[in-house]
C-alpha cells in the first residue's frame, strides 16, 4: 500500500520485523502501534483510530 498517511512510519521491532505506528507532528515520543500491516483490509479503520486518539491526547495536554 502506497498512500500518504500524515504521521505513519514503519519502524524495526528488537528481532528486526516491521513495527507501524502513527504519530503526531511535533511529539516524536508519543505514538501508537498499529496491530495489522498496511495490506490488510482494514488498515486504513485501524490507522484512523489511532490518529483520532492522539488527537484527542494532544488536545488535552
Amino acid at each position: 500500500m502506497k498512500a500518504d498517511l500524515p504521521g505513519f512510519i514503519t519502524d524495526p521491532n528488537r528481532n528486526g520485523s516491521a513495527r507501524y505506528r502513527v504519530r503526531v507532528e511535533g511529539d516524536k515520543n508519543c505514538r501508537i502501534t498499529i496491530a495489522v500491516e498496511p495490506d490488510h483490509p482494514n488498515f486504513l479503520d485501524y490507522y484512523q483510530a489511532a490518529l483520532a486518539i492522539l488527537l484527542e491526547l494532544q488536545k488535552d495536554n
